[in-house]
């Protein structure tokens, strides 16, 4: 028979106080983790009881269960339907509620120094780099699962995630280190096996591609093949995540562990594609992709049939690049009149550019596109049966429309048209954020910044500006677009003031930002001679 609540903590505290010292430090650390869970239970479930009913507004419910985190949930007796206390709030997609309420509360407290998210995200890290056991380290962090092991092992790597080498790495690692990431890969598998919890099923491939990262064939197929026998959803099984991954195991072992009705398969025939070094059969891979998002219902995926064109432009296969595009154009056409078909003539008209097409074919794109632009601000441009109406200006779509028109306007040199759309935006920072993430001429990058000191406001102009430098100096640009980023940084450090916090956007330090765009430009400026 179970013992009243009062004797078994009187049993357990008579427990701790019989343990070794190290095993009190994880009894602590235990305790820690369960009383954090506890709190978010309960702040959780005092909002739930506050509420009525997030679908219908009804005030009669009735209790209905509880989540696995321990949350009370609750079922509404008119409609039926079933909430918790984060149903609709912030915390509804986050998997670690109690994580994310300390880290809220630390930064709220006035006697406490912030701790970041990204702080608490290389703790492990650290503890790692610092000589401490992987045990030792994971009993600081009882919350970490598999994804965080990830993480880790890309940053021990001097990678960042996603499968996208860090910049300006300051060495290769070296044994040790490699050992670390195996034993993590290591340790995503074992949890896998034993305590789901810390390592889902989806997170063999996390596991799959830190092999891969060392260079483990062998390792990253086991850990591919036992993901292959999961049953997983169809949007969460194999989709290769990283190009190396899928080259090192390579595509055909990749692909013969997929199933073909999964819905990443087009995604993993994209890495395919990317990975495959025989062109043949890498063009074979990416016309398969291509035609599964173009017979896609209702409509074809045209945001996804761009990435293939991009892919295959990367791999140098022209005539195929080509041919999408041109496929593209032929789609749009077909579903002009269809919800969004502005974005279905942007998108061919990106392809085309992508493929390397005249200017005057991208721009006649652009022009079709434009015309499509309703004339009423308020028109409903589509209407869905959870979401309701879409109207045209209210929803963000024209700002998005004008700063897609910008963006490639200026990739093809038709500065006029881009000022000329980047003047109408009615909330234009993030649509000039947007830009900088593009590959433009220095010329381009001359006529921009001038007109983004002309159009925003200082602090406005002084967070784009920053930001398009660093990214020109973070990826693979040419020299003269470098040294363009050095004079660009040397404009903002002579006046930090401009570039200061505002809600929304985080930018802090000013002066220590713009300095270290110089080191970064100057390393990269370093580089291009060294090659040269």
């Amino acid at each position: 028979m179970q013992q009243p609540p009062a004797q078994l903590l009187d049993a357990l505290l008579n427990a701790i106080a019989n343990l070794p010292p190290v095993q009190i430090v994880k009894a602590e650390v235990a305790l820690a983790t369960a009383r954090r869970r506890a709190e978010a239970v309960v702040e959780i479930d005092t909002v739930g009881l506050a509420r009525g009913c997030p679908h219908c507004g009804s005030a009669q419910r009735s209790s209905w269960g509880s989540t696995r985190a321990g949350a009370q949930r609750w079922r509404c007796k008119d409609c039926e339907w079933t909430w918790t206390g984060r149903t609709g709030s912030p915390l509804s997609r986050i998997h670690r509620p109690g994580l994310f309420i300390e880290v809220v509360r630390n930064m709220l407290d006035p006697d406490e120094e912030p701790l970041s998210c990204r702080r608490l995200g290389r703790r492990l890290a650290k503890d790692l780099r610092a000589g401490i056991s992987l045990d030792a380290a994971l009993a600081k962090v009882p919350e970490a699962d598999g994804s965080d092991l990830w993480i880790v092992g890309l940053d021990i790597l001097g990678r960042q995630p996603f499968g996208r080498p860090a910049s300006f790495a300051s060495e290769a690692p070296g044994e040790a280190e490699r050992e670390l990431v195996a034993a993590l890969a290591t340790r995503i598998l074992a949890w896998n096996r034993a305590s789901p919890q810390r390592a889902r099923d989806y997170h063999l491939e996390y596991a799959a591609e830190l092999r891969a990262a060392l260079g483990d064939r062998d390792g990253a197929i086991e850990a591919l093949r036992e993901m292959s026998r999961r049953d997983l959803p169809s949007h969460m099984r194999l989709s290769g995540r990283s190009v190396e991954l899928v080259q090192v195991a390579g595509p055909d072992a990749v692909l013969a562990l997929a199933n073909p009705s999964d819905r990443t398969f087009p995604t993993l025939l994209l890495r395919a594609g990317s990975a495959e070094q025989d062109p043949a059969k890498a063009a074979e891979h990416l016309a398969k992709a291509f035609g599964i998002h173009a017979r896609r219902s209702p409509w074809p995926n045209f945001n996804l049939m761009l990435r293939v064109v991009e892919a295959a432009a990367d791999r140098g296969l022209a005539q195929e690049s080509r041919a999408f595009a041109d496929r593209m154009v032929e789609l749009a056409e077909s579903y002009a009149d269809a919800p969004f078909g502005v974005f279905h003539r942007l998108d061919a008209a990106e392809a085309l550019h992508l493929a390397d097409a005249a200017t005057e074919e991208v721009s006649r794109q652009i022009a079709l596109a434009v015309s499509q632009f309703p004339e009423n601000s308020s028109e409903i441009v589509a209407t869905g049966l959870v979401s309701g109406p879409t109207r045209w200006k209210s929803s963000g779509l024209a700002d998005e429309a004008r700063g897609r028109v910008a963006a490639i306007s200026a990739e093809i040199g038709d500065h006029e048209n881009a000022v000329r759309m980047l003047g109408r935006l009615s909330e234009p920072l993030t649509q000039w954020l947007y830009l900088t993430d593009k590959d433009l001429a220095v010329a381009t990058l001359d006529v921009l910044h001038e007109a983004v000191w002309r159009l925003l406001p200082p602090e406005d102009a002084a967070y784009v500006t920053g930001q398009l430098a660093r990214t020109l100096v973070l990826h693979e640009r040419t020299f003269a677009q470098k040294k363009w980023t050095l004079r660009i940084a040397r404009e903002l450090v002579a006046d930090p003031d401009a570039l200061r916090a505002r809600s929304g956007l985080v930018a802090t330090e000013p002066r220590r930002v713009c300095r270290r765009l110089i080191c970064l430009s100057y390393a990269a400026m370093s580089d291009f001679s060294r090659s040269a």
